[in-house]
């Protein structure tokens, strides 16, 4: 309000004229007053340019064996060889299909090949003020048209995540590009809260296989069995001793049946230390079988036990960012063949979102994890119920950790930056008058 007139708010590309200038306030009303000195070949826009408020998610590069897969069926049906007996060209038809032209097979064949397109073609997202409101494929032919896709189950409701953390992470991800800014949608304050905290614990990575041993700090109790056996054989040596030497003392009619009791204990703790059926010959099969058994249900036991307290450690074990977790489920990602190996985070991202507009289920999966995933971030911290949760749908929570990464990358952009600065704008003055 107190900027004086005439002062340059926009530079022209070269720097050396005022594009955009405070205006005198002559008759405006109190509303905003700009003064526009505009050339035409300062313009760098294009007929591949998107307009406001939109962005363009890239066609996904599929992994290389889903793509040779794609190929060798192309091949089949363009008349390779496969499996089926019969060729492209001579697959049996129906009389009914001869006779009455186009069928419901044909549309729904039609549908499928259009669904099928969509996969491979970039997506045009509008994003509002309240997310986003429309998508379209961009058509590779230009012949047509293409027409808009479903989108209702990742719109903005009340009630309803799905829609904010798809229009959040699309904006982080592709509004504060150099070539779209989208200022009119503001990720909310608690979401940016919630994706810069430390709430992922470096333990449950370890556990579902993210990550090595080598990379997390020490966070689990060490059970060192070996030095347990080997104290375990020095306690029986010594008992061992001390029960020779009581029967030396025994008269002889009590000695032989003292010396009997003790081999016959010393067996059956030989037993109960075995891995495999140990059987002497002057016991019963009968006997060495319970021996056995017992034996393996005490380890068993024990190994649950210790499993048990590794996991509920685990999820005290010191946490980490939502950077440091995307980074390593990207590379587990590409190990499992969900994601080509070449991209990075941000291309990731783009996968995850191109798959989200498409997919329903896709996007309402990743969003009950990304609202898990803030429900013991904002709580007392992951619980065991939770790392099932991750521990069924894995990859799921791998895809949702790059949306969250990219989300708390862009906290870091956003104080002093241009988009802010707009919104602050445009909550302050609703109408401009250019003069």
């Amino acid at each position: 309000m107190w900027t004086p007139v005439g002062c340059a708010l926009l530079k022209s590309p070269d720097g050396t004229q005022n594009a955009l200038t405070v205006a005198p306030l002559d008759d405006s009303e109190g509303n905003l007053s700009l003064a526009v000195n505009w050339s035409g070949h300062w313009t760098t826009r294009s007929h591949a340019s998107l307009p406001p408020y939109w962005v363009r998610i890239p066609a996904p590069i599929l992994p290389e064996t889903k793509r040779v897969e794609e190929e060798d069926a192309e091949e089949s049906e363009d008349g390779g060889e496969s499996s089926s007996p019969f060729k492209a060209t001579e697959r049996p038809k129906s009389s009914k299909s001869l006779k009455s032209g186009p069928s419901r097979t044909a549309t729904i064949d039609t549908v499928q090949e259009e669904i099928e397109s969509n996969t491979r073609r970039a997506i045009s997202c509008q994003v509002s003020v309240d997310g986003l409101i429309t998508a379209i494929p961009q058509d590779e032919t230009a012949l047509r048209r293409p027409d808009c896709l479903y989108i209702e189950h990742i719109r903005v409701r009340p009630g309803e995540m799905a829609g904010v953390w798809f229009a959040s992470a699309l904006t982080a991800a592709y509004g504060s590009s150099s070539q779209t800014i989208l200022w009119n949608y503001k990720i909310p304050n608690d979401m940016l809260r919630f994706a810069r905290k430390d709430s992922v614990p470096c333990g449950v990575l370890e556990l579902l296989g993210v990550v090595d041993e080598s990379m997390t700090p020490e966070w689990a109790t060490k059970h060192n069995d070996r030095d347990a056996d080997f104290e375990n054989f020095v306690r029986r040596g010594r008992e061992q001793s001390l029960a020779m030497q009581a029967e030396a003392r025994l008269p002889p009619n009590q000695k032989q049946e003292a010396a009997m009791i003790r081999m016959q204990k010393e067996s059956q703790q030989r037993l109960d230390d075995s891995t495999s059926i140990y059987m002497p010959h002057h016991l019963p099969f009968q006997v060495v079988a319970n021996y056995y058994l017992h034996s393996v249900r005490d380890k068993m036991r024990r190994e649950n036990q210790r499993r048990e307290e590794r996991q509920m450690e685990a999820l005290q074990s010191p946490k980490w960012n939502a950077s440091r977790v995307a980074e390593h489920n990207l590379r587990w990602l590409k190990s499992q063949g969900h994601i080509n190996d070449f991209l990075s985070v941000s291309e990731a991202v783009g996968v995850v979102l191109h798959r989200m507009v498409l997919e329903g289920q896709f996007a309402n999966q990743i969003c009950e994890i990304l609202d898990l995933w803030r429900i013991w971030s904002d709580n007392a911290g992951m619980r065991k119920a939770d790392f099932n949760a991750l521990k069924d749908e894995q990859a799921i929570f791998a895809q949702a950790s790059l949306l969250v990464a990219v989300i708390k990358e862009s906290t870091a952009a956003m104080a002093g930056s241009l988009s802010v600065d707009l919104q602050e704008c445009l909550g302050m003055w609703k109408k401009v008058r250019l003069g």
